[in-house]
């Protein structure tokens, strides 16, 4: 009777080239993806032909043990190579997804530095590179499996990764494609820039212990305390510098020139002024000054313009929506 394995084979068009994400890609760009999806199931399809090789070979008399085994040899042969093509396919949605990320670096050079939206768009690059390099080694363990059923679990484990990998590269790539514009994606498990803040300063601090011993940190941070304390009993009570207020803004169009009032009047038919400011070479057309989230987003709603979306500045600095609707929802 044949033993049976389920493949967890991630499908290709949903997870390895992520949908919904809106990017765009040059000829160039667009048929090195649409190669790699081919190749990803033609792999895909190589891959259950190993397994299903495997879950047919008959496990009474009617082989002998020698013949068994090198049935098995022959099934798992087959799904390392498989694997390999599998990974090759990935790789190249990964470096296109890279190569465009790059280049988008070399247009902006330095000026992008600071811009909003780039803490989130690095934090995407970083995990990218994580579950690539975490896919890699899954990769090479397989290829070290004698045993066929752990070779696919690696398997599913690296083309979980390398989707996870597409995923984030790609996320960071709509950032990107956006720039300076910055959007609300609503995407699952997206942190706010405060929050990737704090998961760094917790990552900092934890390879602080690691190193250098809890102990020790104690100490550091408990010196650090003491130091601070004695420097606060030496000043003078001062009043307290009360916190900027937030300031929102309903944002119906952008452009690198400057639009003329009658296409401004052709895609808002409301009454409200429309103001043209200038921010990061770009023209951009914004409407009211609210101090809350929820009354932009009532203006925008009632604005009725495709693509419009609510800014938020503090200080005359624009920052990320989403940090300020903790501050002023």
């Amino acid at each position: 009777m044949p033993h049976f394995f389920f493949l967890l084979i991630i499908p290709v068009a949903f997870s390895q080239i992520p949908p919904n994400l809106g990017l765009t890609f040059n000829a160039k760009e667009s048929a090195k993806l649409d190669k790699a999806k081919e190749s990803l199931e033609q792999a895909g399809q190589d891959i259950k032909k190993s397994v299903s090789a495997f879950n047919n070979i008959p496990q009474d008399t009617s082989v002998t043990k020698a013949e068994k085994i090198q049935m098995e040899e022959e099934a798992l042969a087959q799904l390392k190579l498989a694997s390999k093509a599998y990974q090759a396919a990935n790789n190249e949605i990964y470096t296109t997804y890279k190569e465009a990320i790059d280049n988008f670096w070399n247009k902006i050079g330095k000026e992008g530095q600071t811009a909003i939206g780039i803490v989130r768009s690095r934090y995407y690059e970083d995990l990218a590179k994580r579950a690539h390099q975490e896919a890699l080694a899954k990769r090479d363990l397989l290829q070290e499996a004698s045993q066929f059923d752990l070779a696919l679990r690696r398997l599913n484990a690296a083309n979980q990764l390398e989707a996870d990998a597409n995923l984030y590269h790609g996320r960071a790539l709509r950032i990107y494609q956006d720039f300076p514009v910055e959007y609300d994606y609503q995407w699952e498990n997206d942190p706010t820039v405060n929050e990737i803040l704090a998961m760094k300063k917790k990552e900092k601090e934890e390879l602080n212990e690691k190193m250098f011993g809890k102990h020790k940190v104690e100490q550091t941070e408990q010196k650090q305390a003491k130091d601070t304390l004695t420097q606060e009993q030496e000043k003078v009570e001062a009043t307290p510098v009360p916190q900027e207020p937030i300031e929102f803004r309903v944002q119906i169009a952008a452009h690198t020139i400057r639009l003329d009032e009658a296409y401004i009047k052709s895609i808002y038919k409301g009454d409200k002024q429309v103001e043209e400011i200038i921010e990061d070479d770009w023209y951009k057309y914004q409407i009211g000054s609210y101090t809350s989230f929820g009354e932009a987003e009532k203006v925008l709603v009632e604005a009725d313009v495709e693509r419009a979306f609510v800014v938020a500045y503090q200080a005359g600095n624009k920052i990320n929506v989403r940090d300020a609707k903790e501050i002023a929802p």
